[in-house]
């Protein structure tokens, strides 16, 4: 035997464009539904979650999808939320309890729900209900 495994390749480092990971391991944006649409602080049972992940050696992972635009935006109401500048401070500590372990992290777009053009965003509920917010997007 050469002692060259089968997946091999699973264990060696990857880059996702400029984004390095540690191996080819990712946790996908699947939602995980552990948020409450009143949840304003990063709850202490989604940070262990993630953080167990980054800790046993995932390396990439991709938090689900969240709610940009409540409540026309959203598709499920245990997603979190980013719709208000009060979510920054607990998006960044779920971040840096999945980077203190050396892995890198994403933010997952239901793209079913949210057309991007050059002239913004338009968001769509699960009623299909439009918003367009207005921006200068490059293509």
């Amino acid at each position: 035997m050469s002692g060259h495994t089968r997946f091999e390749k699973l264990l060696e480092p990857g880059y996702i464009g400029s984004v390095k990971t540690r191996n080819r391991i990712i946790k996908t944006g699947a939602g995980m539904l552990m948020w409450h649409k009143d949840d304003v602080h990063m709850r202490e049972e989604v940070k262990a979650f993630y953080e167990r992940m980054a800790r046993g050696g995932v390396g990439l992972l991709i938090v689900e999808s969240p709610t940009i635009d409540y409540p026309l935006g959203a598709r499920w109401r245990q997603r979190y939320r980013i719709d208000d500048d009060k979510y920054i401070e607990g998006l960044g500590k779920l971040v840096e309890v999945v980077h203190k372990h050396g892995c890198p992290t994403l933010i997952s777009e239901v793209k079913e729900y949210v057309e991007i053009t050059g002239k913004g965003l338009t968001i769509i509920n699960k009623e299909g209900e439009r918003q367009v917010i207005e921006a200068d997007i490059p293509s």
